[in-house]
Protein backbone atom coordinates (compact mmCIF):
# COMPACT_ATOMS: atom_id res chain seq x y z
CA UNK A 1 0.00 0.00 0.00
CA UNK A 2 1.39 3.51 -0.91
CA UNK A 3 -0.95 6.56 -0.91
CA UNK A 4 2.10 9.14 -2.13
CA UNK A 5 0.80 10.79 -3.95
CA UNK A 6 3.26 11.29 -8.00
CA UNK A 7 4.77 13.78 -7.01
CA UNK A 8 5.81 12.39 -3.68
CA UNK A 9 7.04 9.26 -5.13
CA UNK A 10 9.13 10.63 -7.30
CA UNK A 11 13.02 11.55 -6.67
CA UNK A 12 13.46 15.12 -8.34
CA UNK A 13 10.37 16.43 -6.87
CA UNK A 14 10.96 19.10 -3.85
CA UNK A 15 7.77 17.00 -2.23
CA UNK A 16 9.26 13.86 -2.28
CA UNK A 17 8.87 11.35 0.52
CA UNK A 18 11.17 8.11 -0.04
CA UNK A 19 8.84 5.90 1.06
CA UNK A 20 5.15 5.16 2.01
CA UNK A 21 3.54 5.50 5.79
CA UNK A 22 3.37 1.68 5.71
CA UNK A 23 7.35 1.27 5.36
CA UNK A 24 9.94 0.15 7.50
CA UNK A 25 11.54 2.64 9.56
CA UNK A 26 15.03 3.18 8.68
CA UNK A 27 15.70 5.60 11.84
CA UNK A 28 15.55 4.74 15.42
CA UNK A 29 15.12 7.67 18.34
CA UNK A 30 17.69 6.78 20.44
CA UNK A 31 20.89 8.20 20.23
CA UNK A 32 22.82 5.15 21.90
CA UNK A 33 25.65 4.36 19.73
CA UNK A 34 24.89 0.70 18.99
CA UNK A 35 21.32 2.44 17.40
CA UNK A 36 24.47 4.58 15.57
CA UNK A 37 27.06 1.73 14.92
CA UNK A 38 25.23 -1.51 14.78
CA UNK A 39 22.18 -0.91 13.26
CA UNK A 40 23.01 1.47 10.22
CA UNK A 41 20.59 4.23 11.33
CA UNK A 42 19.71 7.32 9.24
CA UNK A 43 18.69 10.09 11.56
CA UNK A 44 18.64 12.64 8.47
CA UNK A 45 14.72 11.97 7.67
CA UNK A 46 12.38 14.25 5.44
CA UNK A 47 10.49 15.97 7.98
CA UNK A 48 8.46 19.31 8.05
CA UNK A 49 10.96 22.10 8.96
CA UNK A 50 8.46 24.71 9.84
CA UNK A 51 7.10 21.56 12.76
CA UNK A 52 10.38 20.82 13.79
CA UNK A 53 11.49 24.62 14.47
CA UNK A 54 8.20 24.93 16.22
CA UNK A 55 8.46 22.15 18.62
CA UNK A 56 12.47 22.87 19.16
CA UNK A 57 11.20 26.61 19.96
CA UNK A 58 8.84 25.36 22.11
CA UNK A 59 10.37 22.55 24.30
CA UNK A 60 14.21 23.55 23.73
CA UNK A 61 14.96 20.23 25.57
CA UNK A 62 13.59 17.46 23.72
CA UNK A 63 15.90 15.72 21.51
CA UNK A 64 16.79 16.09 17.98
CA UNK A 65 15.99 12.68 16.98
CA UNK A 66 12.40 13.00 18.98
CA UNK A 67 11.77 16.61 17.38
CA UNK A 68 12.70 15.10 13.97
CA UNK A 69 10.10 12.02 14.49
CA UNK A 70 7.38 14.40 15.34
CA UNK A 71 7.48 16.79 12.35
CA UNK A 72 8.22 14.24 10.10
CA UNK A 73 4.97 12.85 11.00
CA UNK A 74 3.74 16.43 9.49
CA UNK A 75 4.98 15.42 5.75
CA UNK A 76 1.49 13.57 5.16
CA UNK A 77 -1.88 14.52 5.17
CA UNK A 78 -3.15 12.82 7.97
CA UNK A 79 -6.05 10.16 6.96
CA UNK A 80 -8.89 10.18 9.71
CA UNK A 81 -10.54 13.47 10.83
CA UNK A 82 -13.24 13.71 13.74
CA UNK A 83 -15.65 16.67 13.38
CA UNK A 84 -15.47 18.69 16.30
CA UNK A 85 -11.97 17.87 17.44
CA UNK A 86 -10.41 20.78 16.64
CA UNK A 87 -12.31 23.48 18.69
CA UNK A 88 -10.21 25.26 20.79
CA UNK A 89 -12.23 25.24 23.70
CA UNK A 90 -11.91 21.62 23.76
CA UNK A 91 -8.39 21.52 24.26
CA UNK A 92 -7.04 20.05 27.34
CA UNK A 93 -4.12 17.61 28.08
CA UNK A 94 -6.22 14.92 27.38
CA UNK A 95 -7.11 15.87 23.90
CA UNK A 96 -3.82 16.82 22.82
CA UNK A 97 -2.51 13.18 23.53
CA UNK A 98 -5.52 11.95 21.25
CA UNK A 99 -4.92 14.57 18.26
CA UNK A 100 -0.81 12.93 18.78
CA UNK A 101 -2.02 9.67 18.87
CA UNK A 102 -4.56 10.63 15.96
CA UNK A 103 -1.55 11.85 13.43
CA UNK A 104 1.01 9.33 15.12
CA UNK A 105 -1.54 6.17 13.74
CA UNK A 106 -1.79 7.30 10.43
CA UNK A 107 1.99 6.48 9.96
CA UNK A 108 1.88 3.06 10.07
CA UNK A 109 6.29 2.28 10.58
CA UNK A 110 7.30 -1.35 11.69
CA UNK A 111 8.23 0.49 14.57
CA UNK A 112 6.79 3.65 15.97
CA UNK A 113 6.76 6.06 18.97
CA UNK A 114 4.02 4.75 21.48
CA UNK A 115 4.00 7.29 24.31
CA UNK A 116 2.13 5.95 27.60
CA UNK A 117 -1.50 7.78 27.87
CA UNK A 118 -2.11 10.72 29.69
Amino acid sequence: MDCRTKEERDPSNENYIPKSRYSAVNHFLSDHEFVKDELFDVPEIKHSAEHYEFIKSELPDISDRLARHVAKLFTRDPIPMYEGELLEEQIDDNTMTMHFENIQSTNWNSLRFKPPPA
